[in-house]
């Protein structure tokens, strides 16, 4: 069962949730990781700090991927907070607790400065994000620098250069992950405005031409042949026929909805009535396949309306109303609830024409279609309007009857997920080269072996650019396989074989964090299996470089650190490709419910402005028509309402108040008035139009015989708008711009 209970989809809070998951995969990678020198340093501190550490800096981010999973956020952020803050602080009591015996390897704990910064971006804004970052990466490294024994130590700057920057690519492409999300969530809420906007122009539009056609067809040619002086009966048959069709108009026959559709617009009828009644909208999956009759919908909306209607009036100002649609797959219900002073069913009483005609009989004249009703004084009253009519499959329906076509959203890309295209991106990537290219220019290798060290910058420089740079999701095999080379095992086999650079830990370090990096970020961009390939022979080399049989496990501590990102990776990007398509699948639908309920809230709304003004303005004189007393008295007035109805057709513009009362005086005194509207003053402002309508009223008043032409031009033509009295006193032409001002005098006789 699908629930749509209101709002829209929260892509931000989506994206932030994921980002907690995909950091949380990082700290578990990252202590499984650690555990082999977690165990050999243990002595070198004080017993209590080992599961001190673990616990403060572990604990928070490990819990953030579970509350990930919980209804409200906010307990996800509390604990990306504290794994930020609490990182930072166990590396530093490290210091306090160190037994000051020499490490001949990195502190364990000083090789994750990432994850702080990481912990810091699901729920801190940029600045403060890399501001954690910085503090964490320069900790780790004041531990590392000091605890180092003199002859495995390295220089300071280069070692908090490759902490920080190396780092600083992960927790930048977070960011970027998190930050399009709010984008798209900003992206969501304009389009579903421009939607809205959009859907309801188009509904008003729909609604305007319905009532113009009925006015055209129907009430029209009623109203000039009582004119005309037709007979008695075909004036009668014309006007009953006009009245039912005024009665029905809301019905839209012939059209089918589906189940979304068809809840959206029981949805809309009520809302435009209440716009902050709670409404509870249930759609059955299995609905899905099954198209309603538009009709049946329609009658049920109007009937739901009066059933809210009714409450509002009667159930008193402070009850309680709830309105639940389902929809299923054997029809749909509504059902309106209040508890207020209710009332005694049983009584027959006058004053309840709206439940009688409105509700029951509105229903029961529906096929397929129930009214039950069911109150008692004190107790509340509620309505329940059922519809189990025959359904229609939607294929034969789109097939038949046409419907709309849903459009496929284009799927994110992961350069677009990660911010890859932005220039923030090439930023990033060109401070992480040029600290890599500093530090390995520090190195005594560029002196010794200056040719296979720029060889190794060189690779490692246009495999991270092109990871950044080259398009295709995922790029083509020959591009990634060239990247991942050139970035992973080739780079790397330089360092493994020059002499050097394998015994200088700078260049060892960054190369293998480079390797690391490029895989991880060719895995997100799709290349996965080819990622681990890649990382893998860099494994491979470096055991075999380092003596696996002498070296025992210890000197694979340091490479397999290279697996938390990676495996991150992997995770993020078996994931996130589903839940984006969600996202945007989400997005879809709700984009599509929003049009619809803005389009039929808008046709409501301009249904009954259509109705107000047709009602009121012929409804009294059509029921007289359709009478049987006779209408020679009101021919006259048949004749004025027509012409009135024929110039709100053709002169929008200025079918109002003041023109319309001149132009009824000009024709009772026997002046033919005819007025036009071509567009040309669609787009002018409210004080303009009211200058034209003065300047027609103007002329109109003045007319005594004759005819009086007021024209609208199309738009762009000059003059915009003619005025041509023609009658005993002579013609007069007047000419308007676009302001409304006379272009030359009148023209009179």
């Amino acid at each position: 069962m699908i629930a749509m209970v209101g709002g829209h989809v929260a892509i931000a809070d989506r994206f932030r949730r994921l980002a907690g998951r995909i950091v949380a995969v990082g700290y578990l990678m990252g202590l499984i990781l650690v555990v082999p020198d977690m165990g050999d340093q243990a002595r070198m501190a004080a017993t209590w700090w080992t599961p001190f550490a673990v616990a403060l800096a572990f604990g928070p981010g490990l819990a953030m991927g579970a509350l990930s999973f919980h209804s409200d956020s906010v307990w996800m952020r509390r604990a990306a907070v504290l794994a930020a803050m609490g990182y930072p602080v166990a590396t530093g009591t490290w210091l306090i607790a160190w037994r000051h015996i020499p490490l001949h390897a990195d502190q364990w704990l000083a090789d994750v400065p990432a994850l702080a910064g990481l912990s810091a971006a699901v729920v801190w804004p940029v600045w403060a994000s890399l501001l954690t970052l910085v503090v964490a990466a320069t900790t780790a490294t004041v531990v590392n620098y000091t605890g180092r024994a003199p002859e495995v130590n390295v220089p300071f700057v280069p070692d908090l250069l490759y902490a920080c920057g190396y780092s600083a690519l992960f927790v930048a492409a977070l960011l970027m992950f998190i930050r399009t999300g709010r984008q798209l969530q900003t992206i969501q809420t304009e389009t579903f405005r421009g939607a809205a906007s959009a859907a309801a122009m188009r509904g008003r539009a729909d609604e305007r031409a319905r009532f113009a056609a009925l006015t055209h067809d129907w009430v029209m040619s009623t109203l000039l042949a009582a004119a005309r002086g037709s007979e008695r009966d075909t004036v009668r048959r014309l006007a009953s026929r006009t009245l039912n069709y005024l009665d029905d108009l809301e019905h839209p026959f012939g059209r089918v909805l589906d189940a979304p559709d068809t809840a959206a617009r029981l949805r809309a009828a009520i809302t435009y009535i209440d716009p902050k009644l709670p409404i509870t909208v249930e759609v059955v999956t299995d609905a899905q396949r099954w198209a309603f009759p538009a009709a049946a919908v329609s009658v049920t909306a109007a009937a739901a309306g009066e059933a809210v209607r009714n409450s509002l009036l009667h159930a008193g100002a402070g009850a309680y109303r709830h309105v639940w649609i389902h929809v299923g797959d054997n029809g749909f219900h509504v059902i309106v609830t209040d508890d207020g002073v209710g009332f005694d069913t049983a009584a027959d009483r006058p004053d309840r024409l709206g439940i009688t005609l409105s509700i029951r009989a509105r229903m029961r004249q529906l096929g397929g279609g129930s009214a039950a009703i069911t109150s008692r004084p004190g107790a509340g009253t509620t309505v329940r309007l059922d519809w189990s009519g025959p359904l229609i499959d939607r294929r034969a329906a789109v097939n038949e009857y046409g419907g709309p076509v849903a459009r496929s959203l284009a799927p994110l890309s992961m350069r677009t997920l990660l911010g890859m295209r932005t220039p923030a991106a090439r930023v990033l990537v060109g401070c992480y080269l040029l600290a890599y290219t500093a530090s390995i220019a520090t190195t005594p290798a560029l002196l010794s072996d200056p040719w296979p060290t720029l060889a190794c910058v060189v690779l490692t420089v246009a495999a991270t650019a092109a990871v950044l740079l080259m398009p295709g999701a995922p790029p083509s095999l020959g591009v990634s396989l060239a990247i991942l080379v050139a970035g992973g095992p080739a780079q790397f086999a330089i360092v493994s074989a020059v002499g050097s650079l394998w015994q200088d830990t700078t260049a060892q370090e960054w190369s293998l964090g480079a390797a690391g990096a490029v895989c991880t970020f060719m895995c997100l961009r799709g290349r996965v299996a080819l990622g681990w390939l890649a990382m893998v022979l860099v494994f491979a080399e470096f055991a075999f470089r380092a003596g696996l049989p002498a070296g025992g496990t210890h000197g694979f501590t340091v490479p397999f650190l290279y697996l938390a990102p990676l495996v991150a990776a992997t995770f993020f990007h078996r994931i996130i490709r589903p839940v984006a398509s969600t996202v945007l699948d989400l997005r879809a639908d709700t984009l599509h419910r929003v049009s619809v309920e803005a389009a039929e809230a808008a046709a409501i709304a301009e249904r009954d402005r259509q109705l107000h003004r047709l009602g009121g303005l012929t409804r009294p004189l059509l029921e007289q028509l359709a009478g049987a007393e006779p209408i020679d008295d009101v021919r006259n007035e048949c004749a004025l309402q027509e012409a009135e109805l024929r110039d709100a057709l053709r002169a929008p513009q200025l079918a109002h108040s003041p023109v319309v009362a001149a132009a009824r005086a000009a024709r009772s005194r026997g002046v033919e008035v005819l007025l036009y509207d071509e567009h040309g003053f669609d787009d002018v402002t409210e004080p303009v139009r009211r200058r034209l309508r003065t300047v027609a009223v103007t002329e109109l008043d003045r007319a005594r015989d004759g005819s009086v032409i007021v024209r609208i031009q199309r738009p762009g033509r000059l003059p915009l708008v003619t005025i041509v009295a023609n009658g005993s006193d002579g013609t007069r032409r007047t000419e308007l711009d676009r302001d409304a001002r006379p272009l030359k005098r009148a023209v009179g006789a």
